[in-house]
């Protein structure tokens, strides 16, 4: 496993029994304490071996796999595939 950095934050919000209910109004109360945050205070680890109990929230990487958004994927070969340039063949029927 790569070398990570886990930064940990604690963030307060007032007692609400429908944040506790309802993760979704819970998740934008978070977030908008965090927004407003000037610094980020958190407590930081490194290393490639972190065993957390907590769930780990990680970036999410642009190109998935090594896939770009038109689909293709980078060292994908497989068996028979062409290598190269594809040129199609000339057809008499083509103007």
């Amino acid at each position: 496993m790569a070398k990570v950095i886990q930064a940990t934050i604690i963030v307060e919000v007032p007692y609400s029994n429908e944040l506790m209910n309802y993760g979704d109004k819970l998740d934008k109360e978070l977030r908008k304490v965090i927004d407003n945050t000037d610094f980020l205070e958190c407590k930081l680890e490194s290393g490639e071996n972190l065993h957390n109990k907590l769930p780990v929230i990680r970036q999410k990487d642009q190109y998935p796999d090594r896939a770009r958004p038109d689909g293709f994927i980078f060292n994908d070969i497989k068996q028979g595939r062409m290598r190269g340039m594809y040129i199609p063949e000339h057809t008499e029927d083509e103007t």
